[in-house]
């Protein structure tokens, strides 16, 4: 059944080079093929295997350059902070000029906004039919598009056009792969996930653990009586009672930082995903009994003062800032965090030492995380346009200057550059081997343990060279990468990859575009659920959890419910 939990993969909107995002990293959600029917996660693999095996190599022409140059017209997202070199614009920089003179492209760009504003921009372009050649959109709106005809078929593009490299790549999860497909005709290109990267570890202050006498935690037990040191016992040494012992958002599960999921998975709790119950029935994680603990134990913080009282009003940014300013010592988060906020907490204080800890459970079962197996952003192009080949060739060049042979030239500054610039942000697109973080953790550990980086290219030569600069000057804007990378097994890339061979994720039973009654009633849900965890959490009464479910299931619960069970069995 192809899925949907609603959520966005975490890919997408910060400004590190461990990131893999689509050019409009807003509508990185999660995949879907059909407007009206999903597949189930152990279904249609055969036929997704059929599709790619369809798409046998032809690609003698995937190199050629277009000759004379063709214009093309696109929009996009951009990271509104990111900071120019001189003469240099998303209109005029390394990947456009590259793009000019290896391929013949010439890309126009019609607009650009913040990617936060990107769906809102492209969705008024949609409903006024006045669209680029090639754009980037989100699950729903690839469906709405390719079943009224609006964008272009590129079955036969990839066919002729699509290199080793890319195809390794797309056809790494045939089901991501088939999702990028329509009616059994590929009519997207987009970055398929890796599940791992979606599954939170602790970021615990280790200095803080050492200030109090603790060691890192095993069990649940031990995240509470972590939270309750950081809280009492002064872990800063300031003398003052001026630090809660868990970061906690408005948003309570998401975001990838101070994200209470991974908290949950403690419990075998699973936030905003579909899990299947002990008959096989597939239902939604957030109204199970496991949530009610989970709510409790966090009822129980909230009392003794380990969570900040006015969490209800501040969103990740607010909570940033106290990180920040020292008054958070233990977070539950995504393997990027180094590169925010904790990177900001190094700056300000260079004495605190985060580190990252593997999930841990409440008894004897192993903590498992959940994932979404989807595309983080659906890359079309408009139908009317004359050269729907060049999007594979974008892909191709994309992916080649990355990780290539030309990754062991000069171009490596495609992705970064010696002042540290994440030049990625400037392509059109960029797409990585779904291992390539695992890949490069291996690499630069390895060279970091022996301060040898010969033989690294592209990004595991920068992260290796910004590793060292933290090893040999403690300069904290190069914490990051030897944190995320280069720390050996106790790097987030190492505890990530524990999980997936540890067998620590659980797949969520539904991904794609939403069910018709999802559309109506999902967004209401929501909201409601989120006003009565809070105000559990804040001190009301448990039992206002049993009238949530209760009136999850009438208000539309059930409906969702069925549909999901109908797809799966459908398919």
């Amino acid at each position: 059944m192809r899925k949907s939990g609603g959520q966005k993969l975490l890919f997408a909107s910060l400004c590190l080079c461990l990131i893999i995002t689509v050019a409009a990293c807003s509508s990185g959600d999660n995949s879907a093929k059909e407007s009206d029917s999903a597949i189930s996660s152990e279904s249609k693999a055969s036929n997704a295997e059929g599709t790619a095996q369809a798409s046998a190599p032809s690609n003698a022409d995937a190199d050629s350059k277009y000759d004379p140059p063709v214009e093309i017209t696109a929009v996009r997202g951009i990271n509104g902070n990111y900071k120019f070199n001189e003469g240099e614009s998303y209109d005029n920089n390394v990947w456009t000029q590259a793009y000019e003179q290896e391929l013949g492209i010439k890309l126009k760009y019609k607009w650009y906004v913040d990617n936060t504003q990107y769906e809102q921009k492209i969705g008024l372009d949609i409903a006024s039919n006045d669209l680029p050649d090639l754009f980037s959109v989100n699950s729903k709106d690839f469906n709405n598009l390719a079943e009224n005809g609006m964008i272009a078929d590129l079955t036969e593009a990839y066919n002729q056009y699509a290199s080793p490299l890319l195809r390794s790549v797309l056809e790494s999860d045939l089901k991501s792969f088939e999702a990028l497909h329509y009616n059994g005709k590929l009519m997207a290109i987009g970055q398929p996930g890796n599940l791992g990267e979606q599954v939170n570890v602790i970021w615990i202050r280790k200095d803080w653990l050492d200030n109090v006498g603790l060691s890192a935690p095993k069990t649940m037990d031990d995240v509470l009586q972590i939270a309750d040191a950081f809280t009492t016992k002064d872990p800063d040494r300031n003398g003052k009672n001026d630090t809660f012992g868990l970061a906690l958002t408005n948003q309570l599960f998401g975001g990838g930082f101070a994200d209470l999921a991974g908290f949950a998975y403690g419990y075998h709790a699973y936030p905003n995903i579909w899990i299947k119950d002990g008959s096989g029935k597939i239902v939604y994680g957030n109204v199970q009994p496991e949530m009610k603990t989970v709510l409790e134990k966090l009822q129980n913080m909230y009392k003794q003062g380990l969570i900040d009282p006015e969490f209800g009003v501040k969103d990740g940014g607010k909570l940033a800032e106290m990180t920040t300013a020292g008054k958070i010592g233990m977070e539950y988060g995504a393997f990027w965090n180094p590169g925010w906020p904790l990177g900001d907490s190094k700056k300000a204080d260079p004495k605190a030492e985060w580190m990252p800890y593997t999930i841990v459970s409440v008894d004897g079962n192993p903590a498992v995380g959940a994932a979404t197996v989807g595309i983080s952003g659906f890359i079309v192009a408009n139908n009317k346009f004359s050269n729907p080949e060049a999007l594979i060739k974008l892909a191709n060049f994309t992916l080649e200057k990355g990780y290539g042979k030309s990754a062991e030239t000069e171009f490596s500054k495609f992705m970064m550059s010696e002042d540290g610039k994440q030049l990625f942000d400037l392509a059109f697109m960029t797409m990585a081997p779904t291992s390539k973080n695992i890949d490069i953790m291996h690499k630069v550990s390895e060279a970091v343990a022996k301060k040898d980086g010969a033989g690294l290219r592209g990004e595991e030569k920068s992260t290796f060279e910004s590793a060292m600069r933290w090893l040999e000057h403690k300069d904290p804007a190069n914490w990051v990468h030897y944190n995320v990378f280069g720390s050996g097994d106790q790097s987030a890339m190492a505890l990530i990859e524990g999980y997936s061979k540890n067998n620590q994720i659980k797949v969520n039973e539904f991904y794609g575009s939403p069910t018709p009654t999802m559309v109506d009633k999902q967004a209401t849900l929501a909201k409601l659920e989120s006003e009565v965890f809070t105000k559990i959490i804040m001190g009301g009464s448990l039992n206002e959890f049993d009238d949530f479910v209760n009136q999850w299931h009438k208000l539309g619960g059930d409906e969702m419910t069925n549909e999901v069970n109908e797809l799966s069995q459908r398919n």
